[in-house]
């Protein structure tokens, strides 16, 4: 089995979102779904074959690509670039904890973190443990915690008559994105056989990802 990396760059914020809570409010989660990915290749094998008028599930590269698990699509989180080596994050474990009153700063770039599925601490080492609210590190000499910068933008529905928002047609959406200018490393697993069809479907570049792409998301 081939492991396809390649690195996503968000050159406009990315709506990775789920489809609960308020129907007027889009938070995006913090990294880009493998599903996403699949999703952007399905379209352009499908427009580059002409099928996109037909029952897709009987073309059988259709679903070896993208439908019965052959190929798999992880999910892209946020790369770490130093000395040109790269590094893909992983989600912090949620048996981490560390103390409540523990926070990284220039004074403390530092804090100490306690896996409690090693074992169960005395109540002396940690007194009021907190979870971590960095959501993804790397391994380098010890856990180097990492964050993704966020942006949230205010949207106004509009009559598209008047051009503007009236009484009837004037809802107010909030968007909670990923930001701009962040690297994103991705994995596609796949066989040998379909390794250069995946390449070949990763080119060119550009591509769109996500939700709101017409109101300037998702590249």
């Amino acid at each position: 089995m081939k492991a396809i990396t390649f690195l996503i760059k968000t050159k406009q914020p990315i709506l990775a979102t789920s489809f609960e809570g308020d129907p007027n409010t889009d938070v995006s989660y913090n990294y880009i779904m493998g599903s996403m990915i699949r999703g952007a290749l399905i379209g352009r094998y499908l427009k580059r074959n002409s099928l996109e008028k037909t029952d897709i599930l009987t073309d059988e590269t259709v679903r070896s690509l993208f439908f019965d698990g052959t190929t798999r699509y992880l999910n892209a989180y946020p790369a770490t670039i130093n000395n040109k080596k790269v590094k893909r994050t992983l989600p912090i474990p949620l048996s981490w904890r560390k103390d409540k009153n523990a926070e990284i700063s220039k004074k403390s770039p530092s804090i100490e973190v306690f896996d409690f599925s090693i074992r169960k601490l005395r109540e002396e080492e940690l007194e009021s443990p907190k979870s971590l609210s960095e959501p993804f590190f790397v391994e380098d000499g010890g856990a180097i915690l990492y964050k993704v910068d966020r942006r949230i933008n205010i949207h106004t529905s509009r009559d598209r008559t008047k051009g503007r928002a009236t009484k009837n047609k004037g809802k107010i959406f909030r968007y909670e994105s990923i930001d701009i200018e962040q690297i994103f490393q991705a994995v596609i697993l796949c066989d040998d056989t379909d390794e250069n069809t995946i390449r070949d479907l990763l080119t060119p570049s550009d591509i769109w990802l996500g939700g709101s792409r017409s109101a300037g998301y998702g590249h």
